[in-house]
Order: C-alpha cells, then sequence, then structure tokens
C-alpha cells in the first residue's frame, strides 16, 4: 500500500512521479541482475551432466550471485535462461562439452522464480522514494 499525503499540489507532484516511474518501468523493466530475483539452477539431469553443472544443480542464486557466477547467461524465452556455464571464462578446459558433441552443448537452465514479486518489491520501492 502506498499512502500520499501533503497539499493538493504536492500530491499531484507525488502522483506525477510515480506515473513516469510506471511508465518507464513498464517499457524498460529492470535488470535481471536485481538482488530481489531468485533464480534456481536445474541441470539436464540425463546422466551426462558435468561436474561443474552438477555442483549448481537445485541451487538458488539471487540477481547479484547470477552476473558473478555465469557471466555469460543468455535469456531463452519468459523466466527461462541459459547460464552458459561452459563457456564462461576460467571454465576448465579438461571437461569436455557433452559428449564432445558440439551440437549438444550443456544442457542447464536458470529459472527466475519469482518475477513478479521481486518486480513488485522494486517498483514499491522507487515509488516510495519518489515521494
Amino acid at each position: 500500500m502506498l499512502t500520499v499525503s501533503g497539499n493538493l499540489e504536492g500530491i499531484k507532484v507525488r502522483l506525477g512521479r510515480i506515473k513516469e516511474i510506471i511508465t518507464r518501468r513498464n517499457s524498460e523493466g529492470y535488470s535481471m541482475f536485481e538482488p530481489n530475483f531468485t533464480y534456481e539452477y536445474i541441470t539436464a539431469r540425463d546422466g551426462r551432466v558435468c561436474p561443474i553443472c552438477e555442483s549448481h544443480d537445485g541451487k538458488k542464486y539471487s540477481g547479484i550471485e547470477i552476473k558473478e557466477k555465469f557471466p555469460m547467461i543468455i535469456h531463452l524465452s519468459g523466466t527461462e535462461y541459459h547460464p552458459r556455464t561452459h563457456d564462461a571464462p576460467g571454465f576448465p578446459a579438461y571437461i569436455k562439452d557433452r559428449d564432445n558433441d558440439p551440437n549438444n552443448k550443456c544442457g542447464c537452465r536458470l529459472y527466475l522464480l519469482n518475477a513478479a514479486m521481486g518486480f513488485e518489491q522494486l517498483l514499491h520501492k522507487e515509488k516510495l522514494d519518489a515521494m
């Protein structure tokens, strides 16, 4: 809940700022690296998962941790991301792609678990700060 108080002119100014914030966020959104967002790492679980990816399986990470641990991440669709763990700088060369098949790359995924709640928390904070 957001309470706007003050004289009529002050309320109009604050509501105008809030409207601008909502309009901007509707078009721009937020960075996927915000601390409010939580991601879960899920491996392909097909018996061909490398030990590095296996060590992440089922773990949850904040948006800030995602940026640090998976710098090569790409968005696939909706709330699904590919961590590109094997493409990260410093990934051990001794670990081969799955079965050494270049057409069968890492099948791991990161799933954004709280998109709506994270977005709402960030938007609410931004609106409060504008007051």
